[in-house]
């Protein structure tokens, strides 16, 4: 059997954004989330989801706006301003070995129990611009899985691109989710398809979905969506 997970990233971006995601929810489109604990309305969207039923996971942010730890704790991680660094500085640091390990995980967890300190189960783990998929980002993700028995984490599979016009929208994403891989864990890592670059640059958001669906694999697939 074929079955499909509609999950909405970036929960606790902005009001907008989480009105929508619930709104998605309720009306049966998407079946689940993964919020941001360091995002601008994170208070918004843990308030919302507690009024509702949706499954939260959590969006590992280490790519965008500030962090939950202390700057001064992680400052392989965030610039002059206690910031963190964009997806590309990220990305650069991280491969030409400026980026620790330890701080990572620092972090990580911070996100993780700030989320849990809200009572919200975290069903899933993902992450901001797929970071997690790096070595040594997913093992921290998989022994911190373990350790709060979060029971699954997203698998991003590469996408098929057919236009050279949207190789750009792509670049960064194939770059850190070429490195992705399994490894040992008491944690599941479930062997889905993940779908979802396909909407970067389309024009049709209909017809992509109809031949996404129409694509799906036998047994669990996951459709991120923003």
């Amino acid at each position: 059997m074929k079955f499909l997970i509609v999950n909405a990233d970036d929960f606790g971006l902005s009001s907008g954004i989480n009105r929508g995601i619930i709104e998605t929810f309720a009306n049966g489109i998407v079946t689940r989330t993964s919020i941001m604990a360091n995002a601008p309305t994170f208070d918004d969207a843990c308030s919302l989801a507690l009024q509702t039923s949706i499954p939260v996971g959590l969006h590992l942010n280490l790519t965008f706006g500030s962090p939950v730890s202390s700057p001064d704790k992680i400052p392989s991680l965030v610039d002059a301003h206690g910031r963190f660094y964009g997806k590309w500085a990220f990305t650069r640091r991280y491969f030409s070995g400026q980026i620790e390990y330890r701080e990572i995980e620092k972090e990580t967890q911070a996100q993780i129990v700030k989320v849990l300190k809200r009572d919200i189960h975290i069903t899933h783990l993902d992450s901001h611009h797929h970071i997690h998929c790096l070595p040594g980002v997913l093992n921290i993700f998989q022994q911190l899985a373990n350790k709060y028995s979060i029971k699954s984490i997203r698998h991003i599979t590469m996408p098929r691109i057919t236009d050279r016009r949207h190789l750009s929208a792509y670049l960064s994403q194939m770059m850190i989710a070429s490195f992705y891989k399994f490894r040992n864990s008491k944690c599941e890592m479930r062997n889905y398809t993940c779908w979802g670059f396909e909407f970067m640059a389309a024009k049709n958001k209909k017809d992509t979905l109809l031949k996404i669906i129409a694509s799906l694999q036998e047994g669990m697939n996951e459709l991120m969506c923003h």
